[in-house]
């Protein structure tokens, strides 16, 4: 195996070739200690969406919603990463928040339009947006996923920041 394929693999998520966590926390070693948007996304359902539809349909639509994600991370400043089951961060370097909403927003609708379920169905995802220090991304995390079960509570299909929600509809 060469050296190339062997750095990919240990970079990447083998389902969705989307980074994984080793890549996230090798950059933020590498990282100045600028401000940065976290967004930690999961679908919402995936367990009903296994259940209904198999794991095979649940492994498509994991690979659907990281086709978005790869889109929404084209260019150098943004990372999208598979952090575990049907969770995702989406690891913005000097975006603001604001600027990491309307983004969000954007990827969100498109997720809904593009990761189609066989009863025609638009999955949704339910994100929490965190903004800090490099030095803090562990501290945003933890924010960031706070925010998502709030959001998750509340009827899921939103995006919640600093204890503001915003609905998006697809």
């Amino acid at each position: 195996m060469m050296r190339s394929e062997l750095d990919y693999q240990c970079t990447h998520d083998p389902l969705t070739g989307l980074y994984n966590r080793r890549f996230l926390y090798d950059e933020i070693k590498k990282s100045a200690d600028n401000y940065i948007s976290v967004v930690l996304l999961d679908i919402d359902n995936f367990k009903k969406i296994n259940d209904r539809f198999g794991h095979d349909e649940g492994d498509d639509i994991l690979v659907r919603v990281s086709e978005c994600l790869k889109e929404e991370a084209k260019g150098a400043d943004i990372y999208a990463v598979r952090w575990g089951g049907e969770e995702f961060i989406l690891y913005y370097k000097s975006f603001e928040k604001d600027k990491a909403y309307e983004r969000i927003t954007s990827l969100c609708r498109n997720i809904s339009v593009n990761a189609v379920l066989p009863d025609n169905n638009g999955v949704t995802v339910t994100a929490g947006l965190a903004h800090g220090k490099v030095s803090d991304f562990d501290e945003l995390v933890k924010t960031a996923d706070t925010y998502l079960y709030k959001g998750k509570a509340n009827g899921k299909n939103c995006i919640v920041w600093e204890n503001n929600e915003a609905q998006y509809s697809a």
